[in-house]
């Protein structure tokens, strides 16, 4: 029963829009026989409206292409971009507004032009005129603009320090860097605080070595260059899934660099003598001194504010005490 009914509801429901749809198209027919000329000149238009549309959608597209390749062609051709700033600004002004995917991939383009530019650790007139004309055919977001400059200072840092050292020519090109990206000193406190360590372990390598007052009690002759806090620290391996080794903590104390060897005071002493190092590295996050002895087989770990000043302090040391070494064996001869 309740089949019935509803079929007949359906069936009902469909006469009804044929009887509607019959009527339209009379109603239709008679509006085109009286009216054929505003009939015609409706269609023609929507007809003409309908291939302006899409005529306009693909020359947009079209457009939008043309100026993301040129945008592309640019990071690896800066110059690009003095020259045809104004050409590049009129294509980005025909293809707007840009889809959520056309900006990403401006700002991914962005990210690498900085990178490129910086890669080398120098950063040309040129080079700022044309990041700067990629800012305004862009409109590069503020905060977009701030993070990447700042990954690019990073990026410059890195290149210039990848030796293991900062001369002065470098050490200028990225304070000139850094002004010219307007780079803000509290966000970029981080490297610059290695930087300025990079600048005090260069001074140790290059001008006279200066004793300092040490409140111990050192031996006979024995003078010191560096004191500070430190923490000695050994690697062991993770329990169960984490077999990666993880830093303990063994010791915390101050510790003395003197012209014979490390001193650390605190829990206990422990001390290293210059003589016995055969091998100096600093962590890769650049905090733990890792210091090589042939008096033991494990490296001794130090955690220390500065390890690239001590490294550049020991070998400072260690190539003069060699000096000292052939002169007095060349007076003896």
């Amino acid at each position: 029963m309740v089949v019935i009914v509803l079929l007949v509801s359906i069936m009902a429901l469909l006469n009804a829009l044929l009887q509607w749809v019959a009527e339209t198209v009379r109603a239709t027919a008679t509006i085109i026989g009286r009216h054929p000329v505003v009939f015609s000149f409706g269609l023609v238009s929507l007809i003409g409206l309908a291939v302006w549309v899409a005529g306009r959608t693909v020359q947009r597209r079209r457009t939008l292409a043309q100026y993301l390749q040129r945008l592309a062609e640019s990071v690896s051709s800066p110059s690009i971009l003095i020259e045809e700033e104004s050409l590049l600004k009129q294509l980005r002004e025909r293809s707007n507004p840009l889809s959520s995917e056309a900006t990403a991939r401006t700002e991914r383009l962005y990210r690498e032009l900085v990178c490129s530019i910086v890669m080398d650790g120098r950063l040309t007139g040129d080079e700022m005129k044309a990041l700067s004309a990629f800012e305004r055919i862009t409109v590069i977001a503020e905060d977009i603009k701030r993070s990447v400059r700042l990954s690019g200072f990073h990026q410059a840092v890195e290149s210039a320090i990848a030796d293991g050292s900062l001369s002065s020519e470098e050490d200028q090109e990225l304070e000139r860097i850094r002004t010219l990206f307007t780079i803000d000193p509290t966000a970029a406190r981080g490297l610059i605080e290695l930087q300025a360590q990079f600048r005090r372990a260069r001074a140790v390598r290059c001008a006279p070595l200066q004793a300092c007052e040490v409140d111990i009690k050192l031996r006979r002759g024995e003078l010191c260059y560096w004191h500070g806090p430190a923490i000695e620290q050994a690697l062991r391996a993770g329990r169960g899934r984490d077999t990666a080794k993880m830093s303990v903590d063994l010791r915390a104390g101050e510790l003395y660099l003197t012209s014979d060897r490390f001193l650390l005071v605190g829990d206990g002493a422990l001390s290293i003598s210059l003589s016995s190092i055969h091998g100096l590295d600093v962590s890769s996050d650049r905090t733990v001194l890792v210091i090589c002895s042939d008096t033991r087989k494990t490296p001794y770990r130090l955690r220390v504010g500065e390890p690239f000043v001590l490294k550049a302090f020991v070998n400072r040391l260690r190539t003069d005490q060699r000096r000292d070494v052939r002169h007095v064996s060349s007076l003896m001869s």
